[in-house]
């Protein structure tokens, strides 16, 4: 899969790690959508790894056993982010999608503090699933209630109060 930032999770079946596992791959899916490729791969000897593109950015036994909690999360988020940016930087389509991404999260962070500050309703620009999809993600995170209206190509977010 060229083009793809690679990332396995590998987790210890013994261990009952497949819920942090799945969890982990639903953050990365969430985050990066198509830009990365997300496999889960089984293994023992209470293992839970996250290998990206060959480098390991998580290890369990060497965080002392400690499961990533979600500050954890973030930095290999950032990672990962890092990444993404470095192989697509010579693609400028990927470079557009990514500054489209970030101006479309941009303005649901600012529907969020609207709605935060007491607007009843804030409707977003129409944007893709996967943006929607990011969009909703955020608003549910700071408790904003959210549906997606009208149409494809020109269905959009809208964030209201509940």
């Amino acid at each position: 899969m060229t083009g793809k930032v690679q990332i396995e999770i590998t987790y210890c079946v013994g261990s009952r790690h497949l819920g942090t596992a799945a969890w982990l791959a639903t953050e990365f899916f969430q985050h990066f959508g198509p830009d990365a490729a997300v496999t889960i791969s089984p293994r023992d000897q209470n293992i839970m790894e996250v290998i990206v593109d060959g480098e390991r950015i998580y290890d369990n036994q060497a965080e002392g056993n400690h499961f990533p909690d979600l500050a954890r999360i973030h930095r290999m988020l950032g990672h990962i982010r890092e990444k993404i940016a470095a192989t697509g930087s010579a693609a400028d389509g990927k470079q557009s999608q990514q500054s489209s991404i970030e101006r479309a999260m941009r303005e649901a962070e600012d529907g969020v503090n609207r709605i935060l500050s007491g607007e009843p309703t804030v409707k977003l620009s129409p944007q893709n699933y996967h943006i929607r999809r990011l969009q909703h993600l955020l608003g549910q995170r700071s408790n904003v209630a959210s549906t997606s209206q009208g149409r494809e190509p020109e269905r959009a977010v809208l964030f209201y109060r509940e």
